[in-house]
């Protein structure tokens, strides 16, 4: 998450500052001592949320969790790797915490597993590396039930009426990612870049 003060950042970002938030504790620690020394303007916060797969002992259900930052804090919010292992209603309320610390016309750059007609396809032909058939919900999917948080997928639709119900408009085409099989991708999960309305 970027924090900006003053001035228009170039491409170092002087004067803005960069947060990130992670539940391994491991790579936390890792970045604290060794990228906030030489980055002062850089800093990481262990949130200990529990994620069966990531985090079992994890202190605070993802559906409690508040960011630990003032509302409209942010003007731009990059989730990777996030959604992709949380499941219907911890989503929901991230995209909701998301909204609470991004200011009005901010950016938000999310990646998901998009389950739509192609991807479908594709995993029906045995194409993909993941093969999302065990329903947690009408609109999420898993590949293990035993293990749901590994990776968990989402109807594209479904995701775009979460978005639009939040006020986040879908600022460009759905940058479709490889990990169905697809020939044609920008990287391996689906990247969905969205403005904040107001």
């Amino acid at each position: 998450m970027r924090h900006r003060q003053n001035g228009d950042p170039s491409h170092q970002f002087p004067g803005a500052n960069t947060y990130g938030i992670d539940i391994v504790a491991k790579g936390i620690q890792w970045c604290q001592r060794h990228i906030t020394p030489r980055h002062p303007n850089f800093h990481f916060h262990h949130a200990n949320v529990r994620n069966r797969h990531y985090n079992p002992r994890g202190t605070v259900a993802a559906a409690e969790y508040r960011f630990p930052f003032p509302d409209q804090f942010f003007s731009f919010v990059i989730v990777t790797s996030v959604f992709t292992h949380m499941l219907p209603g911890d989503v929901e309320h991230y995209l909701d915490e998301i909204v609470r610390v991004l200011r009005p016309g901010g950016t938000l750059f999310a990646t998901f597993f998009l389950v739509n007609r192609e991807a479908r396809r594709l995993m029906e032909h045995g194409e993909s590396t993941m093969t999302f058939n065990r329903p947690i919900s009408t609109t999420c999917f898993t590949t293990d039930p035993g293990d749901p948080e590994a990776a968990v997928a989402f109807l594209e639709g479904h995701v775009m009426q979460l978005l639009a119900a939040r006020g986040l408009r879908v600022s460009q085409p759905v940058s479709y990612g490889s990990w169905c099989g697809r020939a044609d991708f920008l990287s391996y999960q689906d990247i969905i870049v969205a403005r904040l309305e107001g």
